[in-house]
């Protein structure tokens, strides 16, 4: 609209300009004149271009008048002559010829006059201009994209006519991306001489017949004529036609032939235009009726040409247009006035009705919303099939396929007697019944087996009679068609069913039936339950490794010596000791090494000290050993916290990747027979692949019996067990050290077994469906499980949760804590005795007067002075008396200190080395009080150690040093030069280094004793690939000086050395496949391998092969061979089989082994070939269908044994014979005895690589004997100036010998760089062994001796499903089994939908090879009347032969198998409940009390009390802790404890609660027991904080319902509801179970709760905490994959499967079930679960399961604390008035004033926030008047 709009202002402007006027305008009359140019010699696109004029003339005011002229087809010149003529005319616009180059021609001449060009055919211009109404390719392609997809083709041929066309192929392959179909490309006009026999021929011969075909009307159409005469017209082939002109062919002779031809139109012949356009071009040209129904003699030219005028005819009416002549000489300002105007108008104009091809739109340049008719040739002729639209699902509309007959038997089963094998014992599906009784038949057996055929017998009817089958279940051996055991028994009819846990496999399929599952269940792993470890004594260290704690020591000590030598260097450190002397004779310094470690002490656990550093040194020190200690503690917190929050127990296994890596040396093994192996047998999957070939590897790790391997299991911790999770589950129960791992492997089901066709198998199945649904199989389940003989392990659950940590967690700090204070007390009292005797001595007084008098001081608990005068003392009689205390702390001189340190360090046992370290650091530094003391000794003993182990340490690793210096001093040149001999030449090897150095010596040796040289060998190991270690090798043989380098194998490795030694002119001589013509390179080139092969495949005349190649160095072999087989040459089909560079070629090979091609070439390296045979055989095309050609020289090294006898034709090449007489003293010196097996059959271990050493040995050394050659060192550093001289002479002469003696290879010479002169031997494995048949060199090419291979025709494929197209029903949308593809592009057809049901029938059509059809059969699964035989939804479409197949969340019912069949359950599952996520239960009051026992606490308390009694009494004890209360006076009367009881009390809270106090210990016993609090603080609080972390971490969520009970309950009123229709709200409605009763009951009543859909119930459940949901355990398994708030409460109510569901008896059921099996057993339907449960769209869900958000606490997680706060903090206010009343009642007292006065002003005082000092002495005080006023206020407080 807004284009219409500016085009009709700009035409208002050019009006209001006047550009109407000018000398042309007077010659233009009453009309519109417009030209056609047409090529068309029939003239039928001008009578239409004139029939279109003559009826859009009929609405128009201004009629449209049409020129037309006739050019000759390609003539451009001709028609730019006719343009200028209509130009003079004043045409408004041009209709162009079809011929591409002449229209484009035209076009351009248009444009520039501004004349609209109009062009009715394909354009191939990606922007088309001019006015195209033909399709574009694009959308062409997109059409034939939809219908192939409808089709299922998963291969064809494009057949195309010229390249014009490949631009619809480059679109398809666009549309396909990377998956798209084989599809081979074709030119049919190849030699442009309109003969397509020969590419029509080669279609025949192909494969494939399947073909798509694009090309021009006349093209295609001759096309169909010789394809019929080439007979590839027929009931085999299927075309699909490209071009839009299929309605005009002759298809007459087709009609009959079955040939499937589809093609697309634009419009039907059936339309009015259509039917008097014919009925004119009858009258004028004499056209005839078309024959045949469908078709029409109307080309699309013709059409569009209609439809061009018709568009041109609509934009007159909206546009007033007034054509101009025009010149076409005048280039330039003579233009169309409104021409560009009226040309974007017509595309802007959508025009709906009187047109042939439908809607006229554009997008741009190119036309849009048109639809084609996809139309079918039949026998009735053309026919319309389905209507393709741009931007529209495609429609198909077939006809409805004929309803089959079922004939229904119904035969009775009363009274009739079944013979029912079962395996006794095996609990618990059937045993010996354990009674004092003798019991027979059948009462003497129990179990869950004996329960079902009960049931079953009183639904049906039948009688049975038990007999035991024994251990051997049986399988079928499909190559002999023989059968062991239970199966045996049941196919030679001595037995009629057989019930144990007998798996459902494909194998047992193929000789006998099976009823649906009984029970479903899947291989698990069973393993001991992981047991909590008891905590270690010192489990408190376990944060940090032992180097953490041996370098947090030496920090700790390091820093303290720090502070000490600082200490000293600062004269900040240095104060007055005398605060009340101002001029003091002496300065004290504080950090004496004591208080230094007290410092650090204090900082490292977070107390603090009375010591502050005042230097800036110091405190720049501090600072950064406190963020040390941050930084460490937290860090210790922190990593303590992880310790205890992954506590819980864990096994060495979590899953089964684990198990396959033998995690902790876990082995694990299977019942050696059995489904469970099998499974790992046949599986493709490669983590079960590694487990079958550990467990074959391994066979002791199986065992015969299931039990026999639970038994193994309980025996330790080191074996896991494999079987079936049912089994897993019944031992679980019992076994209470047991566990499952991880989820099943597999799903699978438990089934009767039968006679095959027995015709009672419909009956039983749907008594078992019965069964299911009312319950009674989850019934008997829950009795054999969980009822009889269980219970013992119920009641246990695993705690989720973390631990209290309890005395056992924390022993050791308790156990540190008591040695510290026992040897501070032990210390004490050692350290107080000394003191009393050297007291006693000083005062010269008796050691027992004396220690009578310190022993009462210390236990006057009531008294907190020392006197020191005092005349009842016995000091107070010595001369002495005026001695202060301090004095007696050191008697001895600083001479005898030296001497006793001296005499310390030599005591200890010190060596000289330390002793000096130590006394150069220590014993030449005066440092009072410090050496003698105990801390001291205990420092030193710790030092020392560390000392002399940093001493050995460094002593050892300098002679490890010199000794290894020793040995790489080998490599000295001078050295090397004397003990190598004249000419050493170097082996670089990085494969097979053992072998390669034998090679090279032996070689060596020969040419040393046949030539005479002297050649000597230098030999390094190098790592593959690793050029840089090569590099660093060969420059230390340069070095060492080197002839000439050989090897190594990488020939990435050897092309970097090349450029070495060709820059230093040193021969380098390599032997490996390269492209590369460098160097000396002995291998042949790759070109010559090419001609080699291409021998071989033209003497064996193959047509076609595919081409297998490991990477992409190998495809210059394909290069060479493409160019030498030139255009005639076969088919090749390219595969690279290393496709996922991780040596799985499996995929590769399967599709090899899916492809009719039988023949195959590969190539690729020597490491990777062995592993492709085995793979290939295991994947089975090696055998006598498959023809192979490998193109690698080392073929004859493999070990072949395994495949002699496959039948399989493998032919490959060799460079020489095992039987040569150097190869078998090659193979000597080895160590291979000729004799061995190995070597008998031809095989040859030694490799080409190792033969072209040899053999490049002898070259070196013929060289060497012509052309002396000097060594001398060379450096790699200096390479333009290190060259040698003769090096390039030395090389140039070895390329010029010809060397035929003394060679494995055969003869040696160079044409440039290649090597020439050799031949192959040409092999073959046969049952003998490697034989030769034949040889070849490039001379006179492959030379065959033995006659030649016979013909053998192959016919091994099932075809029974081939060509066969079903209809299968989808449910969508349903993810995920079925939804549409969400993409930009509209897509048609199969295309559309994506899901697991897609995918699975996707894998059964490639298994089985049928086409399919996906309809979308909306949500309505049905179901069935059997008193009406009426059927809805699904059920219907199916009964009613409208559809094949419906695969969806299906469930299997006894209801609906009485109406369709089902294939055997793709899926195991059972209702389940669907409800929200628990939350988290709300925090007690006392919470934070949790992370400890109460049993810590009261340990707690225990320590706390008596740390602080340790304080009170060794305070007492101390000397050092007895101070003068008054410095100023410097002989004190009485001396001062600190260490009263209430601050003894008062230093541990502090200290326990992490804040310090203003106390701090000054005695070395204080301070030791301090330390050891502080130690055992900090590990207390720090194991709080972290299991604090962990409660907080792993705190568990409280849910409502926990279990099914729960929901019928209603417990804590939660309501729930089902899907209002479908299984599971009949499983309620027909359950026998009370619980489930009243379920159904409460759903009745409440028909509220019941949802038409289950998103609608997940939708309640989301919305509502508290409603459940019941659905399947699988349709819950994926919401809460995708719903983090929704969980899976409790287990499964029953069990049952989802089928693919199928008329009644349908033919295919058997074939259906087999590939499903198959499927199964191969892990594809778990891998296609695991893609689309837990890959696709999901993934947040898991990642914050793995990754918990860290929740803020809140209020409720602290009010605890805050309890405890409010209640102490009341406590204390109450105390301190009750105190503060006391103390006034006592100082009124004492002043003798009125008490009532003193509370008033003590009241005063306290409220005088302002006022900080209290006046002792004040005229205004009521205690001014007392006698007692000069009593001070301390004298109150006592």
């Amino acid at each position: 609209m807004q284009l219409q709009l500016i085009c009709a202002i700009l035409l208002l402007v050019s009006k209001v300009y006047g550009y109407n006027s000018g000398p042309y305008g007077a010659l233009r009359g009453q009309n519109i004149p417009i030209g056609l140019i047409t090529d068309d010699e029939t003239d039928r696109v001008r009578h239409t271009f004139e029939y279109a004029i003559s009826v859009v003339n009929n609405e128009l005011s201004m009629p449209i008048v049409g020129e037309w002229e006739r050019v000759a087809h390609g003539n451009s010149i001709e028609a730019f002559g006719k343009l200028c003529r209509m130009m003079q005319k004043g045409v408004g616009a041009i209709f162009g010829p079809a011929a591409k180059y002449t229209a484009a021609h035209l076009l351009n001449a248009c444009d520039s006059k501004d004349i609209p060009f109009i062009y009715p055919h394909l354009s191939w211009s990606t922007r088309p201009e001019g006015f195209n109404l033909h399709p574009h390719p694009e959308d062409i392609a997109h059409a034939l994209f939809d219908i192939i997809n409808q089709f299922s083709w998963s291969r064809f041929i494009f057949c195309y006519e010229s390249s014009d066309y490949l631009t619809i192929l480059d679109n398809l392959m666009s549309r396909y991306g990377i998956k798209s179909p084989v599809i081979k490309v074709m030119r049919y006009d190849l030699h442009l001489n309109g003969n397509y026999k020969a590419v029509l021929r080669r279609i025949r011969k192909s494969e494939d017949n399947r073909i798509v075909v694009v090309g021009s009307t006349a093209s295609v159409a001759e096309l169909m004529r010789q394809a019929q005469q080439v007979g590839i017209i027929n009931e085999d082939y299927n075309y699909i036609i490209g071009n839009l002109d299929m309605h005009t062919f002759d298809l007459e002779e087709y009609k009959y032939s079955e040939v499937n031809i589809t093609g697309i139109r634009m419009f039907s012949p059936d339309q009015p235009l259509v039917r008097d356009l014919m009925e004119l071009l009858r009258q004028e040209l004499g056209d005839e009726e078309p024959t045949n129904p469908g078709s029409t003699t109307i080309t699309m030219a013709m059409a569009l040409t209609f439809d061009a005028v018709r568009a041109f005819a609509e934009t007159t009416k909206h546009l007033s247009y007034h054509p101009e002549v025009l010149n076409c000489s005048e280039r330039h300002d003579n233009v169309q006035p409104d021409g560009t105007t009226f040309n974007n108008y017509m595309r802007s104009l959508i025009v709906k009705e009187n047109t042939m091809t439908g809607p006229i739109a554009f997008e741009g340049h190119i036309r849009k919303g048109f639809t084609f008719d996809v139309i079918e040739l039949q026998p009735t002729g053309i026919v319309k099939i389905g209507t393709w639209e741009d931007g529209q699902d495609f429609e198909f509309q077939r006809p409805p396929q004929a309803t089959k007959l079922i004939d229904v038997d119904e035969n009775s089963l009363v009274n009739k007697t079944f013979k029912v094998l079962i395996s006794v014992p095996n609990k618990p599906y059937a045993s010996l019944v354990e009674s004092i009784e003798t019991l027979h038949g059948n009462n003497q057996y129990e179990g869950y087996g004996i329960d079902l055929i009960k049931e079953l017998a009183e639904k049906l009817g039948f009688n049975f009679t038990f007999h035991n089958g024994g251990n051997d279940y049986g399988s079928f051996n499909k190559t002999t068609n023989m059968t062991t055991g239970m199966l045996k028994e049941i196919v030679e009819g001595r037995a009629d069913l057989a019930i144990t846990d007998l798996t459902i496999t494909s194998e047992r399929e193929e000789a006998i039936d099976f009823s649906i599952p009984f029970m479903n269940l899947g291989i698990a792993i069973l393993y001991i339950k992981p047991q909590k470890a008891p905590p270690a004594l010192f489990s408190f260290m376990d944060p940090f490794s032992k180097d953490v704690w041996l370098y947090l020591g030496i920090a700790y000590i390091g820093v303290s010596l720090c502070f000490f030598i600082l200490g000293r260097l600062s004269p900040t450190e240095w104060d007055n000791p005398l605060p009340c002397i101002e001029e003091p004779e002496e300065l004290e310094n504080q950090f004496t090494l004591n208080n230094s470690l007290w410092f650090t002490t204090g900082a490292l656990l977070q107390q603090g000290s009375e010591i502050a550093p005042k230097a800036l040194s110091t405190r720049v020190v501090a600072t950064i050993f406190w963020f040390f200690t941050l930084i460490i503690v937290s860090s210790y917190t922190a990593n303590l916290a992880a310790f205890l929050t992954i506590e819980n127990p864990t096994g060495l296994i979590d899953d089964v990747d684990d198990l396959a890596d033998n995690k902790g040396g876990v082995q694990y093994g299977a019942k050696r027979t059995g489904s469970t192996r099998n499974f790992f047998l046949t599986s493709e999957d490669e983590t079960y692949m590694k487990m079958n070939e550990y467990m074959t590897n391994h066979p002791e790790m199986l065992t015969e019996t299931n039990q026999e391997g639970v038994d193994k299991v309980k025996s330790g911790t080191q074996y896991a067990f494999l079987m079936e999770s049912t089994s897993i589950e019944f031992n679980t129960v019992r076994e209470c050290n047991l566990k499952k791992i991880g989820d099943a492997l597999d799903e699978k089901g438990y089934g009767i077994a039968m006679v095959k066709n027995w015709p009672y198998r419909d009956k039983f199945n749907n008594a078992l469906l019965e069964l299911q649904e009312q319950g009674v199989l989850a019934r008997l389940k829950n009795k054999w499980w969980n009822e009889v003989g269980a219970g013992v392990c119920g009641a246990k659950s695993e705690d989720d949760g973390p631990d209290k940590l309890g005395v056992d967690n924390l022993g050791g700090v308790y156990f540190v804590l008591g040695v510290g204070t026992c040897l501070s007390v032990v210390f004490t009292i050692m350290y107080w005795c000394i003191f009393v005797i050297k007291k006693a001595h000083f005062y010269q007084v008796p050691f027992t007067a004396a220690l009578g008098e310190e022993f009462k001081i210390v236990i006057n608990f009531s008294k907190n002075e020392l006197a020191l005068k005092s005349a009842q003392s016995v000091y107070s009689r010595s001369r002495n008396s005026s001695q202060s205390i301090d004095s007696l702390e050191t008697d001895s001189d600083e001479d005898q200190q030296d001497d006793d340190r001296c005499f310390f360090l030599n005591a200890c046992g010190i060596s000289e080395d330390i002793e000096l370290i130590i006394l150069k650091f220590l014993c030449n530094n005066k440092m009072q009080g410090v050496y003698h003391s105990i801390g001291f000794s205990i420092l030193l003993i710790y030092i020392v150690p560390i000392i002399e182990a940093q001493y050995d340490t460094y002593s050892f690793g300098r002679e490890e040093r010199l000794q290894n210096q020793a040995e790489y001093d080998g490599y000295n040149p001078e050295e090397m030069l004397k003990n190598m001999g004249p000419v050493p030449i170097g082996l670089l090897t990085d494969q097979d280094t053992e072998k390669m150095n034998i090679v090279f010596d032996h070689a060596i040796e020969v040419a040393n004793i046949e030539l005479g040289t002297t050649l000597t060998s230098l030999k390094a190991e190098v790592n593959y690939g690793d050029a840089y270690q090569s590099y660093n090798r060969l420059c230390m043989m340069l070095e060492t000086g080197v002839a000439g380098i050989f090897g190594p194998s990488s020939q990435h490795t050897a092309v970097h050395l090349m450029s070495i030694c060709d820059a230093m002119d040193i021969p380098h001589i390599f032997s490996s496949t390269s492209e590369y013509s460098e160097g000396f390179n002995l291998h042949p080139h790759p070109a010559d391998i090419s001609k080699a092969l291409y021998s071989l495949i033209m003497s064996f005349e193959w047509s076609r092969f595919i081409f297998l190649y490991e990477s992409a160095e190998y495809l210059t072999i394909l290069n060479e061979l493409t160019t030498l087989f030139g255009i005639n040459g076969p088919i090749v089909t390219v595969l690279r089989y290393d496709m996922q560079l991780n040596g799985n070629y499996k995929p590769v090979l399967r599709r090899v082994r899916k492809s009719v091609d039988n023949r195959i070439v590969v190539v690729g390296s020597t490491e990777t070939m062995p592993e492709f045979l085995n793979q290939a055989q295991q994947v089975g095309i090696i055998n006598e269908d498959y023809k192979f050609i490998i193109g690698n020289l080392d073929f004859h090294s493999f070990d072949l044994e395994e495949y002699k006898y496959s039948e399989a034709n493998i032919t490959g090449l060799r460079m020489f014979s095992p039987e040569k007489m150097a190869i078998k003293e090659l193979l000597q010196k080895i160590g291979y005895n000729m004799e061995q097996d190995e070597l008998r059959n031809g095989s040859c271990p030694i490799t080409v690589e190792m033969a072209l050493t040899y053999d490049a040995v002898q070259l070196f050394a013929e060289t060497l004997k012509e052309l002396p050659f000097s060594v001398a060192p060379q450096n790699c550093s200096q390479r333009t100036e290190n060259v040698r001289d003769d090096g390039s002479s030395f090389k140039n002469y070895m390329r010029t010998l010809r060397l035929k003696d003394r060679l494995l290879t055969g003869p040696i010479y160079f044409e440039g760089n290649v090597r020439k002169g050799y031949h192959f031997d040409v092999i073959e494995l046969q049952p003998s062994g490697i034989v030769k048949v034949g040889t070849w060199d490039e001379e006179r090419d492959y030379i065959p001796q033995r006659l030649p291979p016979t013909t053998t025709l192959f016919d091994n494929i099932d075809n029974s499903l081939s060509n066969k197209t079903f209809i299968v029903l989808l449910s969508v949308p349903n993810k995920p089994y079925a939804s549409l593809v969400e993409s930009f592009k509209k897509l048609e057809g199969n295309s559309q939908y994506e899901g697991y049901g897609v995918d699975l029938i996707k894998e059964l059509a490639d298994k089985l090879g049928f086409n399919f059809t996906f309809n979308n059969g909306g949500n309505d699964y049905g179901s069935y009347n059997k008193y009406t035989n009426e059927s809805t939804g699904m059920l219907r479409e199916i009964m009613h032969g409208r559809a094949d197949l419906a695969i969806t969340d299906l469930t299997i019912t006894s209801e609906r198998e009485e109406a369709i069949d089902f294939t055997i359950p793709f899926m195991n599952l059972g209702i389940a409940i669907l409800y929200l996520k628990p939350q988290k239960a709300p925090p007690a009051l006392f919470t934070f009390m949790d992370p400890f026992s109460e049993d810590v606490w009261w340990f707690l308390g225990l320590s706390f009390l008596g740390v602080s009694l340790s304080f009170f009494i060794l305070g007492r004890l101390s000397p050092a802790e007895w101070d003068n209360p008054y410095p100023c006076v410097e002989e004190p009367t009485e001396l001062e404890n600190q260490f009263t009881i209430g601050n003894s009390i008062w230093f541990t809270t502090g200290a326990l609660l992490q804040q310090g106090s203003e106390i701090g210990p000054k005695a070395l016993s204080t301070r030791v027991v301090g330390t050891f609090w502080w130690f055992f603080t900090l590990i207390v609080v720090s194991s709080y904080t972290a299991n604090l972390a962990a409660f907080l971490t792993i705190e568990q969520p409280q849910s409502l319902i926990d279990s099914v009970d729960d929901l019928a309950d209603n417990k804590g009123g939660v309501v729930y509801g089902a899907k209002r229709t479908g299984s599971t709200r009949n499983f309620f409605m027909t359950s026998e179970d009370e619980r489930y009763k009243k379920m159904n009951q409460f759903m009745m009543e409440n028909p509220e709760y019941l949802t038409e859909t289950n998103q609608e119930g997940v939708d309640r459940v989301k919305t509502s905490t508290k409603y459940a949901f019941l659905m399947e355990s699988t349709s819950i398994e994926y919401n809460t994959k995708r719903e983090c708030n929704l969980k899976k409460i409790g287990e499964a109510l029953d069990e049952k499967g989802y089928g693919i569901a199928m008329r009644k008896n349908w033919p295919h059921r058997d074939k259906f079930n087999n590939a499903l099996l198959e499927l199964q057993e191969q892990g594809v339907l778990e891998k296609m679960k695991n893609k689309w449960w837990n890959e696709v769209g999901t993934g947040i869900c898991a990642t914050k399961e793995d990754a918990p958000d860290a929740t803020p606490l809140a209020m409720d997680n602290l009010e605890g604390v805050f309890f405890v706060l409010l209640v102490g903090s009341c406590c204390a206010i109450f105390y301190g008035i009750v105190s503060w009343v006391l103390f006034v009642i006592k100082k009124a007292r004492h002043y003798q004033v009125p008490l009532r006065e003193a509370l008033k002003e003590e009241f005063r005082f306290v409220i005088d926030f302002n006022n900080y000092v209290r006046v002792l002495k004040s005229s205004a005080s009521v205690y001014s008047r007392s006698r007692q006023s000069s009593m001070s206020v301390a004298s109150m407080a006592e």
